[in-house]
């Protein structure tokens, strides 16, 4: 619902004794006041006036009713009709609730029900002001602390009833382990019964003393069905020769929920002159019926901290992942570079250190090679997602085709605008990491590089605290390019009333909402700049942009009036039909943007005040095309206090 912070009207109590029950809280029904945001249901009303009594006390005493008799429901306010101009009565149902309501200029009606006093916000809450704070982005309170996170593992299995539930494991060292949320749609995630498994467990294989929580993974399906997480100890107190010689070693799950897991496998030795993150992939079945997994380090085998030779791929097969039958034996190197999104042409690049939390897949829908494509991501250089598409047979090198290396995100990179220069040369990685150490997931098969299938991938955002990014569905084009768009499932979040589909050349600025979706389409401009602004301030003073400039074929994302030192930026890829398609979906302070279904930027704004909810669009007044918003419901309530 929109959102309404203005002077004090005034508070009449219905029910005197409700002050008893907590003085933190205003049970209500209370007219003139409004609990704001979190809102996970919105019921739309035709409430007739034979029945308004004036203020529609009635239908107030409605919607409490309903938030009452609902185990979610920690708040509600109802909206009476013509209260808000900008949507008609509703009924909105919300979780959680804040200390205390704020008060409106319109006749609101509000109240905490009366299960508020059980609530307990986050133990680590998210930092800044309310109506910064995203509730469509999973984040699990351990993710809010400091240091090191990332998407240690990810598996989407078949229940016995023939649906999908979707796991992923967030590396939560300071919790001890990996944090693990669970999802039937994608959308709607919760901790796991056991949110924080598996766990550090005191390990001592060939010299090791290890107490230290599982490092990046993954989460594989062995031969006889059952599910296992793989990883490495992060760190040991002593090992084989150095203290960072620990194994690959597997957990298999005891239970279908994946909650529970057996003693430690030692599957393989990796060690190395220097201490190095050496992650794996996920290991996978090929074609030719041998398990094949990589370690990722750097070519020079540890023989100098600067390795000029850039990044690699250590190729490990065996008849069987693990148990009876296991045997696995490095067969070499199966990819090593130098070079980088920036740099990677025959010249070389400036990648001189390991591999960071890889991920190697291929099957993916669309592939004009049936399958046979394949795509590793690397997240070594400045943190962001790189990734490179080519081929590679079963036990063989991987074949990069060099014209198809980029990042999955650029929120880490802005703008460098010179003369002549376009794309690429037009933008530089200068600002770190925003969106990497990505994982994919989705299929119903859990073999992601020899069987097609479903291929949706998240990351880990860095901003104000760490969250999941929204999940993106990958494919490929006819020519290979790869692919990205936002799983279709989110428009099971759209508000149907709030749906507005406007031609591109509308004048002004709309009223929208801090948490919307906006689709914008263009197939004729004359501008070489152009695009929309969202969170606009009523005085126009405030907002972040999202530009498409074809002059220096790039996307951009400004946000400096909104908390940003620089803009971010991406190349432009261009649609050869010469048409534009812009998806943006926008989380309060976090913005994500794909153009084209190409090019992703994530970007973290700081809107100071609710009020921010303009959208306005520039440059196409003379352009055709249309423009399409609606406002998105809660999935992810995030607490706040």
């Amino acid at each position: 619902m929109h959102s309404l912070f203005v002077t004090c009207i005034f508070a009449v109590p219905l029910h005197q004794d409700s002050q008893n029950l907590n003085p933190t809280y205003d049970f209500g029904p209370t007219y003139g006041k409004d609990y704001q945001g979190y809102d996970y249901s919105i019921l739309y009303w035709s409430t007739p006036s034979s029945m308004s009594d004036g203020i529609y006390r009635q239908s107030a005493l409605k919607c409490q009713a309903l938030c009452e008799s609902d185990s979610q429901c920690y708040a509600w306010t109802y909206v009476p009709p013509g209260a808000d101009q900008a949507a008609p009565e509703r009924c909105c149902l919300k979780n959680p609730v804040i200390a205390f309501p704020i008060e409106a200029d319109k006749p609101f009606w509000t109240g905490a029900a009366s299960r508020a006093v059980n609530w307990q916000p986050g133990s680590i809450p998210y930092p800044g002001d309310n109506w910064i704070v995203p509730q469509i982005h999973y984040s699990p309170d351990c993710l809010r602390v400091g240091g090191w996170h990332d998407i240690a593992g990810t598996m989407t299995l078949v229940e016995d009833d023939d649906s999908l539930i979707h796991h992923v494991f967030q590396g939560c060292p300071g919790n001890g382990g990996w944090h693990h949320g669970v999802s039937h749609d994608l959308i709607h995630w919760q901790d796991a019964a056991v949110p924080v498994s598996p766990v550090a467990i005191h390990e001592t294989y060939q010299g090791m003393d290890s107490y230290d929580s599982p490092c990046s993974g993954f989460v594989v399906v062995d031969d006889d069905g059952q599910v296992c997480a793989g990883f490495r100890q992060c760190s040991s107190d002593q090992g084989f020769s150095h203290p960072w010689d620990v194994p690959l070693e597997l957990r298999c799950a005891k239970d279908s929920s994946l909650t529970s897991w057996n003693d430690p496998e030692y599957i393989f030795d990796f060690y190395f002159g220097r201490a190095l993150p050496y992650d794996p992939v996920r290991p996978w079945k090929g074609k030719d019926g041998m398990w094949y997994a990589t370690i990722a380090a750097d070519s020079c085998n540890g023989t100098t901290s600067t390795c000029l030779s850039g990044s690699a791929q250590f190729l490990y097969s065996s008849p069987r992942l693990h148990g009876d039958g296991a045997n696995w034996q490095m067969l070499g190197i199966m990819f090593a570079s130098n070079r980088t999104v920036l740099n990677h042409g025959p010249q070389g690049g400036n990648r001189y250190n390991e591999f960071v939390t890889p991920d190697f897949f291929g099957g993916l829908p669309g592939d004009p090679l049936n399958g046979t494509t394949k795509v590793m991501l690397d997240n070594g250089y400045h943190g962001y997602t790189t990734y490179f598409v080519g081929l590679q047979d079963d036990g063989q090198e991987f074949r990069p085709d060099w014209n198809k290396v980029g990042a999955v995100d650029y929120g880490g990179f802005a703008p460098y605008l010179r003369a002549g220069m376009k794309g690429l040369d037009a933008i530089s990685d200068t600002e770190g990491m925003v969106f990497g150490m990505s994982r994919t997931f989705g299929a119903r098969d859990p073999n992601h590089v020899n069987v097609n299938g479903r291929r949706v991938l998240v990351g880990w955002l860095q901003g104000h605290v760490a969250l999941m990014s929204l999940p993106r569905d990958l494919s490929l084009d006819s020519n290979g390019n790869l692919l990205q768009q936002f799983v279709p499932e989110f428009a099971a979040l759209r508000v149907p009333q709030s749906h507005l589909k406007l031609d591109v050349t509308f004048e002004g600025m709309l009223n929208t909402s801090q948490q919307m979706e906006v689709v914008l389409r263009v197939s004729y401009v004359n501008q070489s700049s152009f695009g929309f602004s969202i969170l606009q301030s009523p005085d126009l003073l405030e907002y972040t942009s999202i530009i498409i400039n074809t002059t220096s074929e790039v996307v951009i994302v400004d946000a400096r009036k909104q908390g940003n030192d620089v803009a971010r930026a991406g190349p432009l890829e261009l649609n050869s039909d010469g048409t534009f398609h812009v998806h943006a979906i926008i989380d309060h302070s976090i913005i994500t943007v794909i153009v084209n279904n190409r090019t992703a930027i994530t970007v973290f704004t700081n809107p100071t005040s609710p009020y921010n909810t303009g959208l306005s669009v520039f440059g196409l007044s003379n352009a055709e095309g249309t423009l399409e918003k609606w406002d998105m419901q809660s999935a992810n309530p995030t607490q706040w206090h």
